[in-house]
């Protein structure tokens, strides 16, 4: 006879999973008696004893085993069943020698004979019998009893023989532990149970070839529906969102914001912005996402999940940055309010845009780029509006026409009143006079701003030789008299007629003498010919004895004593 035929019995109702032996305690007791008479009687009745035993274990296997909840199910048939041999497994609750009764199970059980209490913890007993009416109800008379391993061990011996690459076993061994813990309410065994089912998923995972996002949202799934280990049901969302991020960002499509949607839905973090401090695990999780999201512990995945959600969100604002950089500023003010962890990224792309338009400043109109320099006023970018007003500028001015003074002026203008810098303005106001000397308003306002013509060319006043001093007009304006004078010059200096007039001509020349009393002067004028003026030769100062005035030359009002 083969022992291990025993367990053949039960793996048929697991549908292949190996099941704790329920006749074998049967043959074992009926094998060790066959020994106890093998000594007392020979050979001959130890053979025959054997055979006996051997036909007795046929009988047991012959008879199909229910559970006492299988039985319990036939309750309306256990009239009919009335005198049939049966087989039931099942727990008990009380045993003694005279009594049994079974968990779940209110039919009466009447032992035909005193069963030793088994041995250990196990309430788990094969008993087989017949049912009876006795005083017009049905009883169980039990026959033979047979303790049994309990469900948790049996579980966990039959747990070593599943392969761990057979996900399929495993949910059935895990079926089996839950749908057995349920009806005793054996929470033990529910955990175990629940395990196995989780080692099916594990293997299961292992098997992906690929590993999509559907195959592994229903995993997650299949854990949150047994209740099974809620770390490993996110590290299959993680793995499945990561997926459809990778695609995402391959193929460069929409569908960032529901991703997100369902980032912040599934992983609890994503709301909460990283630190200096974490920069060391958000730098190990984007090395690698999956290992990195496997091994950490809840803070840690709160960290990772807003690692993640970030990554994201960073993809979903660069996708819409323009290779050229045009809108870099709008960029770079998305990643500063959205992305505190990427705030550094800001002058990357400002910087771009400031780029894109020094390159194309110099084909726009006047008034394009007085719209574009208004735009970045605001910005406080002092440096780049003035690098945008040189550039556009300088673009024009190799544009302008050489030969046109009315080109000439208008850049001029372009330079005073965009750029401020009337120096570049003068210059192209000189080269306009050059080409129109006479055009007063180019003239009047190279004057305006301090310029003197000089022998042709328009120069800073300062630069301009300086004229020489006229002495005569000087003593004129100081109310002074001075040899070289003329009548009038006299008049004007002294402000009034003299007070006498004496002429004295001579041979070659005419002299004449005009007393201001008032001044207390004497002037002496000589004409050498006509029709020259007559000038001041000498000046003299009267004193109460006059005396000729001798004329120091070059001393205005000089004067010499009599």
């Amino acid at each position: 006879m083969n022992p291990s035929r025993n367990e053949d019995v039960a793996d048929e109702r697991l549908g292949g999973v190996g099941f704790s032996p329920r006749g074998s305690a049967v043959f074992a007791e009926t094998w060790a008696k066959a020994h106890a008479t093998k000594a007392a009687i020979g050979l001959v009745w130890y053979a025959l004893v054997a055979c006996v035993c051997l036909a007795m274990t046929s009988v047991v296997h012959a008879e199909t085993t229910q559970t006492i909840e299988e039985f319990v199910a036939q309750k309306s048939k256990w009239s009919s069943l009335e005198m049939a041999t049966l087989q039931l497994e099942g727990r008990y609750s009380i045993l003694s020698p005279s009594q049994l009764r079974m968990e779940k199970c209110d039919l009466e059980f009447v032992l035909a004979r005193s069963f030793p209490r088994p041995a250990g913890d196990s309430k788990n007993i094969l008993i087989k019998g017949r049912i009876e009416k006795r005083d017009t109800k049905l009883v169980f008379v039990v026959s033979d009893l047979l303790p049994q391993v309990s469900d948790v061990d049996n579980f966990r011996a039959l747990r070593g023989k599943v392969p761990s690459s057979k996900p399929a076993e495993w949910y059935k061994l895990a079926e089996w532990g839950s749908h057995r813990a349920k009806y005793y309410h054996d929470d033990e065994l529910k955990k175990e149970a629940t395990d196995a089912f989780r080692q099916g998923v594990l293997a299961e995972h292992r098997a992906l070839s690929p590993a999509t996002p559907m195959a592994l949202r229903t995993l997650a799934q299949k854990l949150s529906t047994w209740g099974a280990d809620p770390a490993l049901q996110l590290e299959y969302r993680h793995e499945a969102l990561w997926a459809d991020f990778e695609t995402i960002r391959q193929d460069n499509t929409a569908g960032d914001g529901e991703l997100m949607t369902e980032l912040a839905k599934q992983i609890p973090g994503t709301d909460q912005p990283l630190t200096a401090d974490d920069e060391p695990a958000r730098a190990l999780y984007l090395k690698s996402p999956r290992v990195a999201f496997q091994k950490g512990d809840s803070d840690l995945r709160k960290k990772y999940a807003r690692a993640f959600y970030v990554e994201i969100l960073k993809n979903r604002i660069l996708r819409d940055a323009t290779a050229d950089g045009k809108n870099g500023y709008s960029i770079a003010s998305r990643i500063e309010q959205q992305l505190p962890e990427y705030r550094s990224l800001g002058p990357q792309y400002r910087l771009q845009e400031q780029q894109y338009h020094l390159g194309r400043v110099g084909a726009l109109t006047r008034k394009e780029m007085t719209e574009l320099v208004a735009k970045f006023e605001p910005l406080k970018v002092p440096e780049f509006v003035q690098q945008l007003k040189s550039r556009w500028l300088a673009e024009k001015e190799k544009q302008v026409d050489p030969q046109s003074a009315s080109a000439l002026v208008d850049v001029g203008d372009d330079y005073l009143i965009i750029l401020g810098n009337p120096e570049a303005a003068i210059r192209f106001y000189q080269k306009a006079y050059v080409l129109s000397p006479n055009t007063q308003a180019i003239s009047d306002w190279l004057t305006e701003q301090g310029l003197v013509l000089y022998q042709g060319a328009w120069i800073p006043k300062g630069r301009a030789p300086a004229k020489p001093v006229d002495l005569i007009a000087a003593a004129v304006r100081e109310g002074q008299v001075r040899e070289g004078m003329t009548t009038e010059q006299v008049k004007s200096a002294l402000g009034v007629e003299p007070t006498r007039k004496t002429r004295i001509a001579t041979s070659g020349h005419v002299q004449e003498w005009w007393l201001y009393e008032d001044h207390g002067l004497s002037i002496q004028f000589t004409r050498r010919r006509r029709p020259e003026a007559a000038l001041v030769t000498k000046v003299m100062t009267l004193t109460a004895k006059p005396s000729p005035v001798k004329v120091v030359p070059g001393k205005p009002g000089g004067t010499a004593d009599f």
